[in-house]
């Protein structure tokens, strides 16, 4: 939908879609050179407080709703026309007296505020509780109806986006939660980041006590957090108690009109009311987007005629949402934004006094704008020249100089933490980058690709939106969609996607988050959409181990791998010797306990896409004793025990990090004196793009157990969420069925039984 001059809209989208005026993406350097032009360049632009002076909505109202109005409009008239007549004489050379200069004065001012009072925003006002004060229905509630295990809720969460005066535009919110339980403690600690270029005015924030005192946060008790590109007010709330009510108000002040602030409906607690309200004077166009839009209703669309726009017209978009349940990570989820009820804005256009100016409305009009702000960036210095010659006459042939590249960037450059962005405005160029040794996800491949243009290859960035940020819809022509740039480099007979921003990472092979489908390729001359082809990798695990039982039910053994593709990256990215234990539970043996690692021995990195290693490892508690011998899960640590899909509600798709294929190998060798007194018959399960099958053989003292697991995709729609619950289920029973018994020479086998 389109929010300005226009009306317009994108149907049947994971999202709806909508122009307004809000905002997307720009260069600072452009941003400023407006602000040089004066406020006037922008025709009828301004900024009212009408709807949150003293921060207290008024009620709904249209011009033939409110009482006496035309009494109003009557008065308005009357002090226009006083006002042209004086202006009229000015003009014309009559000297103006002090008490008709007092008149005008009063005339305007008077006529400002009736048409104020007159015209209030209505765009889907909801009731608004008194600041300060708890409210009846707040009194002595110690939990949710709609959640009564929810910790906290947000009880009300107003905002209101001003655009202007001139290319500004201001962020005003008031939030207010409660408090159930302890647990909801966590909730009382406040951060509101910024940018470096905006400031914050007017916060207040109180603690309001179940019996109804307001206890304020102390000044000196909020601090500022300044990493040099973000900021952050944060502070916490005194004298929280189960039933009490947090609340905080301030207004963000910025002159970057094409970052419009993103409003969230949707947390990790419930919702009660949410509401943003945008208003938009003349002369700009947005385009906003709500994901969720099932949640949300349709935008509001009223108008009021403010005095400081010259008693033009300014439009107001409003949008509100109740009663949203609490967000809440569940297994194999790519990324809770994709999910998250939120609008988000983008700049279309803006008026200047020249000329209405496009933004960014289509994709070419994405890839121009990124590729002038990547020229200053990516421009090679001489000091990029220099370290690219050393590197250069180290190496032999394009591709080495390629990896030598990769491997200097992924190691040799600190990682800068910090929310991704591929804004040129947040990122430094890579002189700098080269320099300091230091950078962004962003900056670090960026530097990636200045030094194999040097070089002569065909390398460009290439946009993305990784897994763990949200879902790309490229019918949304949205730069904040996408968080991360990756390298595309371009051979006659082939392509290779590069990124060395994950010191896990090795030459060839995207990061799991990078794997998407689609980004957009910012080429020197060209551009636009491209597909982001699959791996060719086999993500697999071989595992071959050897268990040997005691008669007190602990096992040692060995333990040997082949791991490839992302099963060998999550092995050197997360495996530290530190680590390997819980790695092991995590990943690969979800059944373990008492799991000891006695000694390790595996390469430090992985280079070819794989790593092998090797155990010495200790299991207490393999086995139950009883009545003179032993039973065990015959899958032993390997078992799944538990089906991560329970919720037959599950709102969500199943997302896994990779598809892939694991087959392990368990030879139990039993304690002198037992032999095998029953043995399960094993079993299989099989679906689409799923595959179980175990098989057991016992031999002598000897049994060996065969398990394959393959998950052929990584992505199962909502439609499919049963067929994962019943195939992980048949895994499950499969593997507690696997118990084996053994018994002692005479030891019969009803105790065994199960």
């Amino acid at each position: 939908m389109y929010l300005g001059e226009t009306t317009g809209g994108v149907p049947e989208q994971r999202i709806a879609a909508v122009h307004c005026q809000c905002g997307g993406a720009g260069s600072r350097s452009e941003v400023e050179k407006l602000h040089k032009c004066g406020q006037n360049a922008v025709d009828n632009i301004g900024r009212s407080d009408i709807l949150n002076k003293g921060w207290k909505p008024l009620p709904p109202a249209s011009p033939s709703t409110v009482p006496g109005v035309h009494l109003l409009w009557g008065w308005l008239v009357v002090c226009d026309i006083i006002k042209i007549r004086l202006v009229y004489r000015r003009i014309v050379g009559y000297p103006s007296s002090l008490s008709r200069q007092l008149l005008a004065t009063f005339l305007y001012i008077s006529s400002s505020v009736c048409l104020s009072y007159a015209l209030p925003v209505s765009a889907g006002e909801i009731p608004t509780p008194t600041w300060g004060v708890m409210d009846r229905l707040e009194m002595g509630r110690d939990y949710l109806v709609d959640d009564p295990a929810a910790a906290a809720s947000v009880v009300f969460d107003k905002g209101d986006i001003v655009v202007g005066p001139g290319y500004t535009f201001a962020f005003r919110r008031r939030c207010r939660m409660q408090i159930f339980s302890p647990a909801g403690y966590r909730y009382a600690t406040t951060k509101i980041p910024y940018h470096r270029g905006e400031k914050i005015i007017g916060l207040e924030a109180h603690t309001i006590t179940p019996d109804g005192r307001r206890v304020k946060v102390p000044k000196n008790r909020i601090y500022n957090i300044d990493n040099g590109r973000w900021r952050a007010l944060v502070f916490a709330f005194p004298e929280v108690t189960p039933g009490c009510i947090v609340e905080y108000r301030y207004e963000l002040q910025s002159r970057d009109f094409y970052y419009l602030r993103p409003w969230v409906f949707q947390t990790d607690i419930p919702t009660e009311h949410s509401q943003l309200v945008v208003h938009l004077p003349p002369g700009f166009e947005y385009a906003a987007v709500i994901n969720g839009y099932n949640s949300v209703n349709s935008p509001i669309i009223d108008s009021y005629y403010s005095a400081e726009h010259h008693n033009a017209r300014v439009k107001t978009f409003g949008w509100v949402a109740e009663h949203l349940p609490a967000l809440r990570p569940l297994p194999y989820m790519a990324s809770l934004e994709d999910h998250r009820t939120r609008l988000d804005f983008q700049i279309v256009s803006y008026r200047t006094k020249e000329a209405d100016r496009r933004f960014i409305d289509s994709w070419p009009d994405l890839v121009d704008r990124v590729r002038s702000w990547y020229e200053e960036l990516l421009d090679l210095s001489p000091e990029v020249e220099q370290f690219a010659e050393n590197l250069a006459s180290e190496t032999t042939g394009r591709r080495k100089f390629a990896e030598s590249a990769y491997r200097f960037c992924r190691d040799s450059i600190g990682f800068v933490a910090g929310s991704r962005t591929v804004s040129a405005e947040d990122l430094q160029p890579i002189c700098r980058v080269l320099r300091e040794r230091r950078g962004s996800a962003v900056e670090k491949n960026l530097l990636l690709v200045a030094l194999l243009r040097w070089a002569g290859l065909n390398a460009d960035p290439v946009l993305i939106s990784t897994l763990d940020h949200l879902y790309f819809d490229v019918r949304d022509h949205r730069l904040d969609q996408l968080n991360h740039v990756i390298v595309r480099w371009a051979m006659p007979d082939d392509m290779v996607f590069l990124d060395a921003s994950d010191p896990a990472g090795w030459f060839g092979l995207l990061p799991p988050s990078a794997i998407v489908d689609q980004g957009i390729w910012i080429g020197r001359d060209d551009g636009g959409i491209i597909d982001i082809p699959a791996d060719d990798f086999e993500h697999s695990a071989q595992l071959q181990a050897e268990f040997n039982l005691t008669p007190d039910g602990n096992a040692t053994g060995r333990l040997t791998g082949r791991l490839t593709g992302f099963r060998a990256w999550e092995w050197a990215g997360r495996a530290a010797p530190g680590d390997i234990e819980s790695y092991l539970r995590s990943t690969l043996m979800p059944a373990a306990t008492g799991l000891r690692v006695l000694e390790l021995r595996a390469p430090s990195r992985v280079e070819d896409g794989a790593v092998e290693f090797a155990l010495e490892i200790a299991l207490q508690g393999a086995a139950m004793a009883g009545a003179g011998g032993l039973y065990f899960r015959s899958t032993g640590p390997f078992a799944h025990m538990d089906n991560p899909f329970v919720d037959p509600q599950r709102p969500f798709p199943v997302a896994f990090d990779f598809p892939y294929s694991d087959l392990v190998r368990i030879t139990w060798r039993l304690p002198e004196g037992y032999t095998v007194a029953e043995i399960p018959r094993g079993g299989g399960k099989h679906t689409n793009d799923l595959d179980y099958t175990c098989g057991i053989v016992a031999d002598g003292r000897t049994i060996t157990v065969e398990r394959r697991l393959n998950v052929g995709r990584r992505h199962f729609p909502r439609s499919a969420y049963g067929e994962l619950q019943d195939f992980f289920g048949g895994i499950v029973d499969i593997d507690r069925s696997l118990a084996v018994g053994i018994k002692t020479a005479g030891q019969t086998t009803a105790a065994y039984s199960r």
